[in-house]
């Protein structure tokens, strides 16, 4: 009997949060926020992360590169 008032109260609650949540999602979404002054950010954004992430890209690519070679130096300049 213990399992059944149990199993109704969290059915019950999950059906109010259900419901609560949905209801917040149905107002008008606010604009993104934007804390830079108008010209300082490019007007094509999505291009210009591109570029960042080709840089990034390519950064990442030669560190991971020469990797393999950096114990060289390091065991190098231990021995001097």
């Amino acid at each position: 009997m213990h399992w059944g008032a149990g199993c109704a109260v969290i059915a019950a609650a999950m059906s109010i949060t259900t419901y609560i949540v949905r209801g917040q999602m149905g107002g008008p979404s606010s604009p993104v926020y934007n804390p830079y002054p108008p010209g300082i950010l490019p007007s094509d954004i999505s291009s210009e992360l591109a570029r960042v992430e080709r840089e990034v890209d390519f950064t990442e690519s030669e560190a991971i590169a020469q990797w393999p070679f950096s114990w060289i130096r390091t065991f190098a300049q231990e021995e001097e």
